[in-house]
């Protein structure tokens, strides 16, 4: 049980909503098939003109049915959904800022830098810095949770025992 809190904790950490529920879309019933084809198509450098062609859909049509689905337009979306993994990216102890602004189609690290200051009003050093101390804070009040666990059931233990030999003296 605690192994399977401590799975689901790291995926909340590492992951946005539409990551863990693509993960686990085998597990889970989509209420909506399109919403479905949408996250099975979607590529971190996909843009709206190249999702609607793989959804087999025009670009009307896509962008329509998205904005009912999804309550935004494709565009923000696929910026959000970008985002997000620029973040997720950015939270890995081993994060090269080089390698990341290959992976995600920038020109070069300073066009990369730049996206990072005006999406979220920081260098993605200090990102990287940041996302990575939240991650070792969570582990740090993980490991508490964890060790408070283990006295609750310890002093648990011991109270049984002793309320156990009590009865079995009186």
């Amino acid at each position: 049980y605690l192994k399977l809190n401590e799975f689901f904790g790291l995926i909340s950490i590492y992951y946005t909503d539409e990551a863990y529920s693509a993960f686990l879309s085998p597990l889970l019933y989509y209420k909506s098939k399109f919403r479905f084809m949408v996250l099975s198509n979607y590529e971190p450098n996909v843009n709206v003109i190249e999702l609607a062609k793989k959804c087999n859909m025009s670009i009307r049509n896509f962008s329509r049915r998205f904005t009912e689905e999804f309550g935004m337009s494709p565009g923000k979306w696929l910026m959000d959904k970008k985002d997000a993994l620029i973040l997720e990216s950015l939270s890995a102890s081993t994060a090269v800022m080089t390698v990341i602004a290959e992976n995600f189609g920038f020109a070069s690290s300073s066009h990369f830098s730049t996206y990072c200051k005006k999406r979220f009003n920081d260098t993605p050093y200090d990102l990287h810095k940041k996302l990575t101390a939240r991650a070792e804070r969570w582990f740090i009040c993980h490991d508490i949770a964890k060790s408070w666990q283990w006295l609750m059931l310890y002093y648990s233990f011991i109270y049984n025992t002793f309320a156990e030999l009590w009865y079995t003296i009186i």
